[in-house]
């Protein structure tokens, strides 16, 4: 009889080592359905229709620098440490959206807006870094929409790049998410079998894919593989090389043209922030709007590198610092005052910084480098402070 028992014992002792191991090496989210790829805008990669879990991503810019800029995806896809659905008592929860600013391309991990915040609080905050390249406001409702009724923050911080706002209709908020909580109870195997059923990996903790955001010549996510003759006359030699190759940003063709109309957009703000924030006033949480503007809105001097995408159809010179094109910052601003939402226009100090002589934005890229989303996370952590 004791050695029934003493038998069972074992293959129970082993069983359950089993489950430990299986835990730790194949971890899962809390939440299996929420995932980045639900956000993401797919023309980024339409080759890849899998969730984004616990993998690396980097982002080149080689007429910049021979530096690749790794992501590490968390269990959600989202570029930050891993997430937990239950908040801790003692820290306020903020939800940072935004597009591949709040994201923090073309910098290291510990350098982006959110990180420096996070830092400089000193353990007062839960952080979440919600950005996301390519995208918009239409995206950040729908994400915020499933992610505030999930993850109940204490406050969202939503940093508004320049282009974000849409071409057309803004979208309501739809919060009608159903979370498929993982059930902690069952065997591990069991639920690694049903994510496989449903194509969503399971990622090993140690062996971390490396994929680049950019797909290479002929990836069909590369405009060049099917379009290369019409590209070409647009953009110099060395820019098209390294477009192919998916080492430079290859939607940046014409993209200050883009910019330019889209700039000039007359727009109703009013109504969309008001939806958001009375949703987000039925969950408690208070909203923050944070204004970053795109280089060609503070200063000229980065246009000789627009020109090399843009060979064609751009003029010689093209200033975005007229106030024609710096409307948008008034029309948030006076919105957000109606409804007592806190307003930050980063425009006059990116301005006034970058004028100093040490250049803020890359040349080519066009996004902040690493001192500089530091500089302006401090700023906005001192801001945040204030209030």
């Amino acid at each position: 009889m004791k050695k029934k028992i003493g038998f069972v014992l074992y293959i129970g002792f082993v069983l359950f080592t089993i489950e430990l191991v299986l835990r730790y090496l194949f971890p899962l989210p809390e939440v299996l359905n929420f995932n980045r790829s639900n956000y993401q805008l797919k023309e980024l990669d339409p080759e890849n229709t899998a969730f984004l879990r616990n993998q690396n991503a980097f982002w080149s810019s080689r007429l910049d620098t021979n530096v690749d800029f790794i992501h590490a995806l968390n269990e959600y896809g989202f570029r930050d440490d891993s997430w937990k659905l239950k908040k801790d008592k003692n820290k306020r929860r903020i939800l940072f959206i935004g597009d591949s600013f709040t994201e923090g391309v073309m910098a290291n991990q510990s350098q982006t807006i959110p990180e420096t915040f996070k830092k400089l609080g000193n353990s007062s905050f839960e952080v979440f870094n919600m950005g996301m390249v390519g995208v918009g406001w239409n995206t950040y409702i729908k994400l915020l929409s499933d992610a505030v009724p999930l993850f109940k923050p204490d406050e969202v911080m939503i940093f508004f790049y320049a282009n974000d706002m849409p071409k057309g209709n803004f979208n309501s908020i739809n919060s009608n998410f159903t979370p498929e909580n993982i059930c902690f109870w069952k065997p591990h195997l069991l639920n690694i079998h049903k994510e496989y059923q449903e194509s969503r990996p399971t990622p090993f903790r140690f062996i971390k894919g490396n994929s680049g955001f950019l797909k290479s010549f002929p990836s069909k996510a590369n405009p060049w593989t099917f379009n290369e003759s019409n590209l070409s006359p647009h953009v110099s030699k060395r820019v098209k090389e390294v477009m192919k190759k998916g080492q430079f940003n290859y939607y940046r063709i014409n993209w200050i043209l883009k910019e330019e109309k889209g700039l000039k957009q007359s727009v109703s703000f009013l109504e969309p922030l008001r939806e958001l924030h009375v949703f987000l006033k039925h969950y408690d949480c208070t909203l923050s709007i944070v204004y970053i503007p795109s280089r060609s809105q503070i200063s000229n001097q980065y246009y000789s590198f627009e020109k090399e995408c843009c060979l064609v159809k751009c003029p010689d010179s093209l200033s975005l610092m007229d106030s024609i094109y710096n409307t948008h910052q008034q029309i948030i601003k006076s919105s957000c005052r109606q409804l007592g939402v806190p307003f930050l226009d980063l425009t006059s100090f990116v301005r006034r910084e970058d004028s100093s002589g040490d250049h803020l934005y890359w040349n080519f890229d066009d996004h902040f480098r690493g001192k500089t989303y530091e500089l302006v996370g401090e700023k906005v952590y001192n801001w945040k402070k204030s209030k």
